[in-house]
Order: structure tokens, then sequence, then C-alpha cells
């Protein structure tokens, strides 16, 4: 398990380099045990916390749960960026998360799992060794069916591919998102 969140982490900060700046406020929603989130702060020299709709985060980052799987317990524009790695697809309710974010932050990043066969097998053996309780309804969509979804709406989005590892069987793309 830690192989694979070093080579997903090294995939991670190389699609988050040239989005977030140091000293920026970030949040990291769905921030599972908090390490992605951490090697965030730490590389970026940034302010991180965390939320989730569980609590195990075991101390890595500061936390707050959540009441509601849409509702994040902060401020309106308390962050400069809230990140949603690896996590829109463990729910159903994308656009309500995502307008959430942007409630609470100027920009939202995006890091996901292209919906490959590949990716939906290992998202389910890792998620049941990781977090048996975590939900799995696999509701991946491509990086088009993203970006139709940002313009339908209307929000304003940047595209990045990160480089892929022949190390990790699957790969990533990230958006950072904003309102128009």
């Amino acid at each position: 398990m830690k192989f694979t969140c070093t080579v997903r982490g090294k995939i991670l900060l190389d699609a988050y380099k040239t989005w977030i700046k140091n000293n920026s406020s970030v949040l990291d929603v769905g921030c599972g045990d908090g390490s992605m989130g951490k090697m965030i702060g730490d590389e970026f020299k940034c302010e991180i916390q965390g939320t989730d709709i569980m609590d195990f985060v075991k101390g890595r980052i500061p936390f707050k749960i959540m009441s509601s799987e849409t509702k994040l317990p902060y401020r309106n524009k308390e962050f400069d960026f809230a990140m949603l790695n690896d996590m829109l697809h463990h729910t159903r309710k994308q656009k309500e998360i995502l307008l959430e974010a942007l409630r609470v932050a100027d920009n939202v990043l995006i890091f996901d799992t292209r919906p490959t066969f590949s990716a939906k097998v290992l998202d389910h053996v890792l998620n049941w060794q990781h977090n048996v309780k975590m939900p799995i309804p696999l509701t991946h969509r491509t990086p088009e069916g993203w970006k139709s979804l940002f313009e339908k709406m209307g929000l304003k989005s940047e595209y990045r591919e990160p480089e892929h590892s022949f190390m990790y069987p699957v790969s990533h793309f990230a958006f950072r998102v904003w309102k128009k």
C-alpha cells in the first residue's frame, strides 16, 4: 500500500505543480487518511486541512468531519484551493460537491482516474484494503465527460494530463475548475 501511495503521490504532485503556490490555503475534500494532503502541504509549503465523511485521518493533517456528503464544514472562500483527489467517483452527488467546494475555495483541483476496467478493479481492491466502508458507486467520467459537465454548470476549467508511471497500473488526469 505504501508503494502505491508513493507512486500515486508523485503523479499527484506533478499534476498540481503549477497550480498550487507556496503559502496557499488548501482543503483536501475526501482526504481519507490524510497522506496525500500531507504530501501536498510538505511539497508546496502550503496550509493544508482535510475533511471527509468518515474520520480515519490518523493525525496527519488538521481535520473536520463532514455532516453530510455534500456539506463542507467551512466558511465561504476560506481556502485558495479545494482538492478532490480520486474521490468524485465515490459519490453520485458530483455536481453538489463541486458547487460546495467552489463555495469554500476560489479554485477546485480534481485528480481522478480514467474510467478503465483496470482502474475500477483496482479501486475495489485498494478500497477494500484501505477502508471497507468506502462507498464505491464507480461514477467515473472521462476527461471529455468532465469538461461537458463543467460547461453545463457554467464553470471554467483547465485540463492537465500528468506523466503516467509504468509502475502504476492506472492513468490519471487533472483539472483546475473555477467560476466564470
